[in-house]
């Protein structure tokens, strides 16, 4: 699940090893792959993400839309990171890197220090020459075109300021940096002729130039700084907690040690952006699948050489100037700031950062550039259908406009509105709601089922295919444990990081300087920009609920996939899963299911009580203004999972009642295993959010985690073998039982083969 990751946000992304499904890769073999269930329900549904998640559920149509919104965002990032890798492409190409190292140009400023000052000295107070040495003042002020004013210079230290620029600097609207103009354009021109010119080609081309390409080159870099005495130290100081709480520009700098490792691995595996996309939409009408068997294994290899590389280049600096230090942020930091110099002073550095450059160019700025441009071509087709016939003036017009916004970011300051939209862009609540769509409300086993339906498997009772296969209870327990827990720490990290609170208002008011507006409408722009997904997928459901209302129809048949999303099943030949947790109850002699039920929920009114006592001591810091008390997200949360719990408890009740709907305990086994995943998150970030690692002097953070995941478990697998004991009790046992409950209009195998909305297990196969 968690693999060596570069640093945050430098590239595409691979799909996390949750599930697994077969994809064709040619019509005699096949290779398995370990999928998402963003991927599978796209490969499932061969549309693209508007309607694949408006057939899978209407009441949650909006959220292609608000992945569509977040792609956008992440694009525009993009546009910035690919036109300066192409400048240093450029300027790579010379004997010598003397911009990296020297400070005899033109735009160095009089405080620039040289790489090769044996008198520079670094201490805890006393942080110059940070932001004025000469790799980071020829990104500043010649690639970026900052303006000089050396009368106005000081010496006062912020993390990172040469390339956010001063917490206090206002962004100014001004002509954009001519480089960065050009660059941008010789890149789209590049990518508008794949696309429309090369339409046919584009799964090579990502294969072979974004893929196998940046790989080769990257291990020739990687071999050629080993070879030139590369030592594995690290450069990197933590960032001050004062300075963070001041103005956290960036997302990345305010995450700490193997906590941001963590985030980075949910960023990559997400399914997001990156190749995982280009597999859940289709380029064209009836076009197979991306070769995702050769793309999804290729993209955690990137992030493992990358982070050697970047580890091994710290180490060569701190052996030539200790003076020199670092602070973990974004992927630019790194390589436009570390690995140049590092290059610059090793054998052979000119042709090692040519190599680099072009690689990361086509790697972590081109490839995902011509993803989120057939992601949203994808999106918006197949709601104007005339765009098809159109596809030169589309593809023209798109990239106009995309260029003429990203033209803020190519201003001077414009990267602290890339560091405000790469914040908004963390989609935690998004994959939070799918996850609770598909796992929840369409239902796990739905979908395993139709794994089971679409996968070419041979029939064989092997107990590796059991644990290894598309229906393996190890996925199951991943994905009842693990992956919401990091979907639920990501957005911790994002929303009730900062001690003072706030999080979301002082990114705001950091990112929204673009706007020439007083504070307050600043404000709302920006939190128009952040929760602009959230609020296109509650418009669709509430459209969805207003539309089941006029038509006289229950709120469950807005929570029915459409019949178009069910094309690809054939219910008579629906394979009938049985639960493993039922089979393992089953076996357990002693308490009977309704006891089971009767504990559950007496421990489940603990747990609201508990919860109840958290809100109102929340709520009461609130009310006196207590630092701690300004965590809205916090508070938010609780009210949610207090208000989810109440229903709960009554669908609870209900069931040991009257015994006779298993899909009352739906609500428990979804609320249970959230609560437990943010929970976790909360205690993850505790644990691990420390730039010397986890915290090993308390364990107490870490214990909690283990006890609540194998408390709450327990109670989730009891929930599902109650439920399962339900449904069996509710089947009828008999010919004429069958007769006199079914309709005579239906054959009765159909309704007695249809499956309910709970996760269950496969029966293990006999050794």
């Amino acid at each position: 699940m968690v693999a060596a990751q570069c640093p945050a946000n430098s590239g595409d992304v691979a799909a996390p090893k949750n599930l697994k499904f077969t994809l064709h890769s040619g019509p005699r073999w096949k290779v398995s792959l370990p999928l998402s269930l963003c991927l599978t329900v796209g490969t499932l549904s061969r549309k693209g993400p508007v309607r694949t998640y408006a057939g899978l559920t209407p009441l949650v149509a909006g959220i292609g839309w608000a992945l569509t919104i977040h792609i956008i965002e992440r694009m525009l990032v993009q546009t910035l990171r690919g036109a300066q890798t192409l400048l240093y492409l450029i300027f790579s190409l010379r004997w010598k890197l003397d911009w990296a190292i020297d400070c005899e140009h033109s735009y160095n400023t009089r405080l620039c220090n040289p790489f090769n000052d044996k008198n520079a000295t670094h201490a805890e107070y006393h942080h110059y020459p940070d932001n004025f040495w000469p790799a980071q003042e020829f990104n500043r002020y010649l690639i970026r075109g900052n303006p000089i004013d050396n009368n106005n210079l000081s010496n006062v230290w912020e993390p990172n300021e040469w390339y956010f620029g001063r917490s206090y600097e206002k962004f100014f609207l001004t002509l954009p940096s001519l480089p960065l103009m050009l660059a941008n354009g010789v890149i789209w021109v590049l990518i508008y002729a794949l696309v429309v010119r090369f339409p046919q080609d584009l799964n090579k081309f990502l294969t072979r130039f974004c893929i196998v390409l940046p790989v080769i080159l990257y291990f020739v870099v990687l071999s050629g700084t080993a070879l030139g005495g590369i030592s594995y130290q690290s450069t990197e100081e933590a960032v001050p907690r004062e300075e963070v709480e001041k103005v956290p520009l960036d997302f990345w700098t305010d995450l700490k040690g193997f906590y941001r490792s963590t985030i980075a691995a949910v960023d990559y595996s997400t399914a997001f952006t990156g190749i995982g996309l280009l597999v859940v939409s289709r380029l064209d009408p009836g076009s197979p699948p991306v070769l995702a068997w050769i793309l999804v294994p290729l993209m955690m290899i990137v992030p493992t050489m990358l982070s050697l590389l970047v580890a091994g280049c710290e180490g060569h600096i701190s052996k030539l100037q200790p003076a020199y230090k670092t602070y973990g942020s974004i992927d630019e930091t790194y390589s436009f700031d570390v690995i140049p110099v590092c290059l610059a002073t090793s054998t052979f550095g000119s042709g090692l950062a040519v190599l680099f450059y072009l690689a990361h160019l086509f790697y972590a700025s081109i490839g995902p550039l011509i993803i989120y441009t057939l992601f949203l071509h994808s999106a918006f087709s197949e709601q104007f259908v005339i765009l098809e016939s159109h596809l030169q003036s589309y593809y023209g017009l798109f990239m106009a406009l995309t260029t003429g916004f990203a033209a803020i970011l190519f201003m001077p300051l414009g990267t602290k509105i890339a560091a405000f939209f790469d914040y908004a862009s963390q989609s935690s609540i998004v994959h939070l709601i799918i996850y609770a769509t598909i796992f929840f409300v369409y239902g796990w086993q739905t979908l395993e089922t139709d794994i089971s339906l679409v996968a070419v498997e041979t029939t064989s009772g092997s107990m590796w295919r059991y644990f290894l296969g598309p229906t393996s209870p190890i996925y199951t327990m991943l994905l009842f444990t693990v992956v919401p827990m990091f979907l639920c720490t990501k957005g911790v990290a994002v929303y009730d990081l900062l001690i003072g609170g706030n999080d979301v208002l002082k990114h705001i008011d950091a990112g929204t300087q673009f706007i020439t507006a007083p504070l307050f409408i600043r404000r709302i722009c920006g939190y128009g920009i952040m929760l602009a997904p959230l609020l296109v997928i509650l418009a669709f459901a509430a459209h969805a609920m207003l539309s089941a209302k006029i038509r006289s129809l229950s709120l469950g048949q807005a929570l029915k996939p459409s019949s178009d999303w069910l094309s690809h099943q054939v219910m008579q030949h629906r394979p009938k899963p049985y639960s493993l947790a039922y089979t393992i109850f089953n076996n357990i002699r002693g308490p009977t299911y309704r006891t089971y039920l009767l504990v559950i929920l007496i421990l489940e009114l603990f747990f609201f009580l508990v919860l109840a006592c958290l809100l109102f001591g929340q709520l009461y810091q609130v009310w006196t203004g207590t630092m701690l008390g300004s965590a809205n997200y916090r508070t938010i949360v609780l009210l949610l999972l207090l208000s989810l719990h109440a229903i709960a408890l009554i669908e609870m009740r209900a069931a040991y009642n009257f015994w006779d709907d298993p899909a009352r305990l739906t609500v428990y086994i979804a609320v249970a295993t959230l609560q437990m995943a943010f929970l976790n998150g909360y205690m993850w970030m505790l644990a691990f959010n420390h730039s010397w690692g986890g915290d090993l002097s308390s364990t107490g953070p870490i214990f909690l985690l283990v006890v609540n995941t194998a408390f709450r478990s327990a109670c989730i697998c009891a929930a599902i073998a109650v439920r399962a004991h339900i449904r069996e009790a509710a089947r009828p046992s008999r010919v004429r039982d069958a007769t006199e409950i079914y309709a005579s209009d239906g054959p009765p195998e159909v309704e007695m083969d249809a499956e309910d909305d709970l996760p269950i297990f496969t029966r293990a196969p006999s050794l």
